[in-house]
Order: structure tokens, then sequence, then C-alpha cells
């Protein structure tokens, strides 16, 4: 017998084993809890769909060292930061930037405390009903980042087991080690999936950090850190986050960085940063995205009065790929950015500035040079009764994930309202990317959603979302890396979604959930098409030690 075959005895065993303790521990537990109201695992769920339709136009191998132009509220300025960018995506961090070391904070009910070292506990028991209905190829996202392959049309009953650990320790006053990890067991009794035994992180990923800041002087702080990120996203063949029909992409990447900011007077205000990033992707199909990334960046602002700020932005990047077919990639450039508060409600933030590149090596046989005039504007306003809009657009140089680079110019329009009966959220985003390569064509992303929320009972909520994406390729001559007929980069395709979810505590430790689902994309091939429908019931139940 096989070490494979032994594990996976082994995990059913446990699974089973888990199983007869719930049916002793349950009966003890049936007590009423009308008063809870936190549904965990609808909202863990949500917070799950929403993440993945906000991440569709963000490319995960690529920091965002662009310029963006500082989002200003209040009147205060904000800047570039290495670290902003691997943490949220986005590179943007308020100055000074003394946020932006995470407070030792131990977990206060941690199961095991050894010296320094603190660990909590939980296990988590499901078990449900699912009808699955689908068209094509029939790809399915069950448990966050994990896929489903679904294989045949019909019910299911899915049984889950999950073990989760939060580790953590303080190394020194101030530095930090935080750990995460989650060991799921999934078996499909009908067969419509295969079993799978799955070791990831706690939200998706494996995140430690190490990090300290000290004061030079009293008005200038020093952030030194070290972030490592283990991460699994499913993108498309531009490396854009395409969860309902992506590539699985996991990769091990590394950031170690130093941020410093001064604040010589009460209006003026100097800040940089330099940065070393590692991409190591953990699959084949990837290796072209293993490459280590510098960037630096030196900025200057300035209040000039209680409603306005200007300054000065220096910025550079230089991406080395590690394998011989990709070329390496230098952006450097500056802008001038400014920050007003327009009135109580309204403020506006704009740049405006030069970007210069240079792109060699790898498979060109000569140094391609591009320089492109780049700036961002975004305006916000919060208006009456919990309502609140935002206009956003930038232009800016980006290395691809290709290789090579792109101008790209984004659109954003997002409005939210609260405190009526469905509060919720529209948002839309427009891509339009122009790569600066002959042997690569265009495209244009538009990505649009709506999501509601409201309360059936006080203590049964109803959440409702609803997604369409558009993808718009530009005609193919030459094919990308000489895969000719890629319908991904030669057709257009549009992405359906549309789901409703409810949910409610029974009582203690033990939660209902339900959900329906319909996906379909349509396309110029049939070979990107599919319709699944999904109608979801689970009980789950948890303990934390």
């Amino acid at each position: 017998m096989s070490a494979v075959q032994i594990s996976t005895l082994a995990c059913k065993a446990l699974v089973r084993l888990l199983w007869v303790g719930v049916l002793f521990v349950l009966p003890a537990t049936m007590q009423a809890q009308t008063d809870a109201y936190m549904v965990e695992v609808v909202e863990e769920r949500e917070a799950e769909e929403r993440a993945a339709i906000e991440e569709q136009t963000f490319t995960i191998s690529q920091p965002d060292f662009t310029f963006r132009g500082p989002t200003t509220m209040r009147g205060d300025g904000r800047i570039g930061s290495a670290r902003g960018a691997t943490r949220s995506g986005r590179g943007g961090s308020t100055m000074l930037r003394y946020d932006q070391h995470r407070e030792l904070s131990p977990p206060a009910d941690a199961m095991l405390r050894i010296g320094p070292w603190y660990t909590d506990m939980g296990i988590a028991l499901s078990a449900g009903y699912r009808y699955t209905r689908f068209r094509g190829r029939g790809t399915d996202f069950l448990d966050g980042t994990r896929r489903g392959e679904v294989q045949k049309s019909g019910s299911e009953f899915p049984l889950s087991a999950t073990l989760t650990m939060n580790n953590y320790m303080i190394l020194t006053r101030r530095l930090d080690l935080s750990l995460n990890l989650r060991m799921s067991y999934f078996h499909y009794p009908l067969g419509t999936q295969p079993d799978q035994f799955v070791i990831d992180l706690t939200d998706e990923g494996i995140y430690a950090t190490f990090s300290t800041q000290f004061h030079p002087t009293r008005d200038s702080r020093i952030l030194i850190y070290d972030d490592i990120l283990y991460l699994t996203d499913f993108v498309d063949r531009r490396g854009i986050s395409d969860r309902l029909g992506g590539r699985e992409y996991r990769l091990l990447q590394n950031t170690a960085g130093a941020d410093w900011d001064w604040r010589a007077s009460s209006r003026d205000a100097f800040s940089a940063s330099a940065s070393r990033t590692d991409t190591l992707p953990q699959s084949r199909a990837f290796r072209s995205q293993r490459r280590v990334q510098y960037a630096e960046m030196a900025a200057y602002r300035r209040q000039i009065n209680p409603f306005a700020a200007a300054g000065l932005l220096l910025q550079a990047s230089q991406s080395l790929a590690q394998t011989e077919d990709r070329p390496d990639s230098y952006i450097h450039g500056y802008s001038i950015f400014t920050g007003l508060n327009v009135t109580q409600t309204m403020d506006f933030n704009a740049s405006v500035g030069q970007q210069f590149a240079v792109v060699q090596g790898g498979n060109l046989t000569e140094t391609r040079r591009r320089q492109s005039l780049t700036g961002a504007m975004s305006l916000e306003h919060d208006l009456q009764r919990g309502r609140s809009q935002r206009f956003s657009a930038s232009r800016a140089i980006t290395e691809s994930f290709e290789g090579g680079i792109d101008i790209t110019d984004r659109f954003g329009y997002r409005f939210g309202w609260s405190g009526l009966w469905l509060p919720g959220s529209f948002t839309s985003d427009y891509l339009i990317a122009d790569p600066q390569d002959l042997d690569r064509n265009g495209y244009r992303d538009w990505s649009n959603r709506l999501a509601v929320r409201t309360q059936l009972t006080r203590i049964v909520p109803l959440s409702l979302s609803a997604s369409y994406a558009m993808r718009f390729n530009d005609s193919l001559d030459t094919g990308l890396g000489g895969e000719e007929g890629d319908p991904e980069i030669g057709d257009d395709y549009q992405t359906l979604s549309l789901m409703a979810r409810t949910g409610f505590q029974i009582i203690q430790r033990i939660n209902f959930s339900a959900y329906v689902q319909h996906v379909q994309r349509t396309a110029d091939n049939p070979a990107l098409e599919y319709t699944r429908d999904t109608v979801g019931l689970q009980l789950t139940w948890s303990h934390t030690f």
C-alpha cells in the first residue's frame, strides 16, 4: 500500500471519527440561542465572493508601483509603499506612514502558550446537500480558492472536516511573527467530485511578517520589514484573477524593504522607500513569473492650507527575470500631485507626470524604449443619508504579466448606500491595456457588480449579488508566446454571475446556510462557454479550543 493510499485512508478515518463525536456532542449542545445573531459561515462566504469579484482586475504577480496619484482625504496626501502593495495590492499609505507597522497583539484566548509562542486551534465539520447542473467545462469554486472540478450533474451530499491553527510569536519588543495553517478533507459520497485533502493558508495562503520600526528623531520614523506570502489564485492568460474559469496559480513571494518618513515642519514632509521582491511560482506552467523586482520611491509633500496639499513623487522599479525567455523591465518617472477638500463632503485628488520604460534581454533582439504622459484623478463625494460615490481615472506604464510593458488606462465608479431597507453598493471598472510589443494584442475589460443585503427576520439575513464582466480582445496576428489560436487571447467573452445567500445560527456552534448561484460564460469561441446552476444547503458545527 502506497503512502498516498495510507494518508487517504487515515483522512477518511479521521472524518468518520469526528462525525461520531458530533453525534454524541450535538444533543448536549441543543439549547436555544435566539439572542445570537452572528452568521459566521454566511459572512465568510460573502467575503470570499466579494473578494473574488473585486480581484478580477488585479494582477497578483505585478506589484503596483505606478503613478496612481495619491488619494488625499481631508488634505492628507498619500504616496506609494512597496509593503502596502504586497499587503493590499494598491501601494498607498498615508504620510507619515506610521500605520504601516502592525501593533503587537497576541491572541487573548490562545489555547496554548509556551513563552512568547501563542497558538489557538479550531475544528469545523460540515454536511450538506448540493444540486449542480452544468453545460461545458463545469468548473466550480466551492471552498475559497480550492477549485472543485464537477464531473457530473446531479445531487451530492458533501462532507468536510477542517482543522485550523493560528500561531503567533513575539520575538522582541517590536518584532513579531504570525503564521496560519488550515488542513481540510472533502468527501463526496456520490462521486460528483473527487475527494481532496488540502493543506493551505487560512485566508487562502500563508502569510508571515517580520517588522520593526524606530524613531531616529522625534519627527522621523523608519520601518524595516520582511513579508512572506504564499498565495493561491486562479488567473487568466494575462494574469488577471478569474475564479470562474482561470488556471490555478500558486506562488511564494518574499518582500524585504524599508520605509523612511520625516516631518520637517508642521507643513513639510519627506518620505522614501526601497524594497526587493522575489517571486517564485510553484508550477512549471508559470515558470516565466520567476523574477526579482526592486522598487524605490522618494516624495516631498507640503500642506498649503487646511484644505489643500501638494507634492512631488519620484518612483522607479526594476524587474529582473530569472528565465531566459522573459525580458527585463525598467520603469521610472516623476509626478506632481495635489489633494483638495473641495467642500466638507467632497475630496479631489490629481497627479500628472511622465514615465519612462526600457525592456531588454530575454527573447528580444533589440532594446525597446517607451515613454508616456501619465497621471490620475479621483473625486470622492459623501452624499446625504449614508450615500457616497467615487469617480477615478488613471494612466500608467506597467509591466505585463507575460513580459514586456503595457500602457494601461483605468476608469472606475462606485456608489454605496446604507441605512435603507436594502443597503449595498454598485461598482463599475473599465480597463484598457495597450501592449507596447508587436507580438501581443491589446484588450479591454469592463466589469460591473451590484450587491445588496437585508434582514428577512431579526436573525436571518439575505445577500444578493450580480456581476457581469466583459473581455474584448483586439485582433491577434501572431499569438501570445507562440500559442496562436488561444481563445482567451483572441476571442471575446462575457461572464454573468447571480447569487443569493442566507443563513442563521441554529444553536451555539451550529450554523445553517443556503445559497443559489447561476454562472454563465458566453464567448465567440464555444471552447470558452459554459453554464452552471447550483443550489446548496449546509450545516456547520465549529469549535474553538
